[in-house]
């Protein structure tokens, strides 16, 4: 974490659903122990969670990334209601935007623009409230 990310990095994501059922939450993340957060919690309750770059641009001081998560569900699995059970494979894709600091290199913003529609419906989901 601290090789590659800032110490006052930023993410911008996309809103999910919240565990409850009832509207969805915001991700807040503007330090490198927030995003470590973020993604402990983002892989929480997965048996299988990995992903596999599909394209990628640079230029200097940015990297684009097209991505594909692949992922086994576990039995623990609560970052939102799903009817899938334990087992179920989940695929879908998504696009970071990583802005690099000028000065150290590492990454200081992280956009990530997910296909959550499509992952919404590969999780069993056929509505979802906002």
């Amino acid at each position: 974490m601290n090789t590659t990310f800032h110490p006052d990095v930023v993410l911008s994501s996309d809103r999910f659903p919240s565990s409850s059922g009832n509207g969805s939450d915001l991700t807040v993340v503007t330090n490198r122990s927030q995003f470590s957060a973020f993604v402990q919690r983002s892989r929480n309750g997965w048996e299988k969670y990995t992903f596999e770059p599909i394209h990628s641009l640079y230029d200097v001081n940015s990297i684009a990334v097209r991505w594909k998560m692949n992922g086994v569900l576990g039995a623990n699995f609560t970052l939102f209601l799903t009817p899938l059970k334990a087992g179920s494979s989940v695929t879908y894709n998504g696009t970071d935007l990583l802005l690099l600091d000028e000065c150290t290199g590492l990454i200081r913003n992280d956009y990530i623009a997910q296909d959550l529609i499509s992952y919404f419906h590969a999780m069993g989901l056929s509505a979802i409230t906002v």
